[in-house]
């Protein structure tokens, strides 16, 4: 009786082991690290992005307006260019 129950627990260790060499064993803090700095290049190249279009719009807006195209009441110069 209890080589039967030996046998079966070797099986089920057999059949354990088996499974978790299938397995992919994710450590928690290197996935954790991982995500941040991926999300920290992300969230970079998000704002230099936003700042590159705040700046080349500026300057669009700079060159229509010292060209008499459009009236933009812009911060740096109030009053327009006669």
């Amino acid at each position: 009786m209890e080589e039967l129950n030996f046998d079966e627990m070797r099986d089920q260790i057999t059949l354990l082991k088996q499974k978790l060499d299938q397995q992919e064993i994710v450590n928690d803090r290197l996935l954790r690290e991982t995500m941040r700095s991926r999300m920290g290049a992300i969230n970079w190249t998000k704002y230099r992005n936003i700042n590159l279009i705040s700046v080349l719009l500026f300057v669009l807006c700079s060159i229509l307006y010292c060209r008499g195209r459009v009236f933009l009441a812009m911060p740096l110069c109030l009053q327009p260019v006669l």
